[in-house]
């Protein structure tokens, strides 16, 4: 159990694994699960945040009233939809099914008779069923389930000896396609990846290998053993706290977003932030997201560089290279010239020359800047763009059931 106490009277082999899983953090799963999928998508960081939580969700779905789906779009073919929507679930996400066009009726509504029904539906190229514009197919078994389907509450109807069963069918749904290939009303039920394409140079591990199945089978258990033990907590803050996270958490978005901030908040650590992040970016329109400036964007960019290599400086020559494998179109479309003598001084102050260690490892001598002022002024930026709410106390309902001793 995570948080045991090692007992000096138990055998070594027992304080051993004790003391081993004592030093689990509450977030170790997602961080786990976050590292990995990290290695085989190329995503910004709220992307790939909002992936975990998503997929940590899928393995507490039974604690929430509704669940996300997912849906990626391009407007380009090969940028990584079916990775995300497809592979990566398949590995991770808890008892995923795929479904397709040639899914017959009665094989979609049986599959709900298992003993064992599926958690997660996965749908390849969602333009098969609902053409490119996403207004066709919208009598398919599949959409008339999918309406529904991420409410608890949620029922498929099947047949069987001549009677009609009416089935728990709560499931969410991962699906992906060109542009507008997916009908509205599943568009709004969904959490929305706006992928683009990969460079050339950044290469990934293939999410179809045996060795990524087989180092993915492990952090599926630990991610399904941890939500699963979580879920009382999950439901205690989407019954109060949930409310106080930000004003546009509301509505539909409370029901798509409200699960991923629950698994957040047991998670700790930087999971809230992060999770905020990721609403602020991908939950609301784009009149309602903080605008960041290029050089604000470059400050929050150089300080992750920093803090992923645990460096104390971080020299000029292996910061440029180091940003334009971020997936960001803009650093590789502007010159080196811009960046050294514009951007970079205005988001990160002075250079100087420097002897120290690089990202590398290396003992170099060179143009840099000192980590620290850099990673000051980014959480300085990050708490003025992302705020957390105040503390409102409690609410009404809360301060009439309480006495208060005079």
């Amino acid at each position: 159990m995570l948080g045991t106490e090692p007992n000096p009277q138990a055998p070594a082999a027992q304080r051993k694994e004790n003391n081993r899983m004592s030093r689990r953090s509450p977030d170790f799963a997602l961080n786990a699960v976050r590292g990995f999928t990290g290695t085989l998508m190329w995503a910004p960081d709220d992307y790939l945040d909002a992936l975990t939580l998503i997929l940590a969700v899928s393995h507490a779905k039974d604690a929430f009233d509704s669940v996300p789906y997912v849906l990626a779009t391009s407007k380009e073919p090969k940028v990584g939809k079916s990775t995300l929507t497809k592979d990566i679930p398949l590995l991770l996400a808890s008892r995923p099914w795929r479904v397709s066009r040639n899914t017959t009726t009665d094989a979609l509504r049986n599959r709900f008779l298992d003993r064992e029904p599926p958690d997660v539906l996965l749908l390849d190229d969602a333009s098969k069923i609902f053409a490119e514009s996403g207004t066709r197919g919208t009598t398919s078994p599949l959409y008339q389930l999918a309406v529904d389907g991420y409410v608890k509450n949620a029922t498929v109807s099947v047949s069987r000896n001549g009677q009609a069963l009416d089935l728990p069918a709560y499931v969410m749904l991962f699906m992906n396609g060109l542009r507008n290939a997916v009908p509205n009303d599943l568009a709004t039920r969904a959490i929305q990846f706006k992928l683009s394409p990969k460079p050339p140079e950044i290469r990934m591990r293939s999410a179809l290998s045996a060795a990524t199945a087989k180092e993915a089978g492990p952090l599926k258990e630990e991610l399904h053993r941890w939500a699963a033990s979580h879920k009382k907590e999950m439901q205690d803050f989407l019954l109060s706290d949930v409310n106080r996270v930000h004003p546009k958490l509301t509505d539909r978005l409370m029901q798509i977003w409200g699960p991923l901030f629950a698994v957040a908040h047991v998670a700790g650590g930087t999971w809230p932030r992060r999770c905020l992040e990721a609403f602020l970016s991908m939950g609301l329109d784009e009149g309602e997201k903080p605008v960041v400036q290029r050089d604000e964007q470059a400050l929050l960019d150089t300080a992750q560089v920093i803090m992923d290599a645990g460096a104390d400086r971080v020299f000029t020559a292996e910061l440029v290279p180091a940003l334009r494998a971020l997936p960001s179109d803009f650093y590789r479309e502007v010159d080196d010239h811009y960046l050294v003598e514009d951007l970079l001084p205005r988001a990160l102050g002075p250079s100087q020359e420097m002897r120290g260690r690089a990202l590398d490892g290396r003992r170099v001598t060179g143009v840099g800047r000192l980590a620290g002022p850099i990673l000051v002024a980014a959480a300085d930026l990050r708490d003025e763009l992302y705020p957390a709410p105040a503390d409102r106390g409690p609410d009404r309902v809360q301060r009439e059931l309480q006495l208060t001793e005079v």
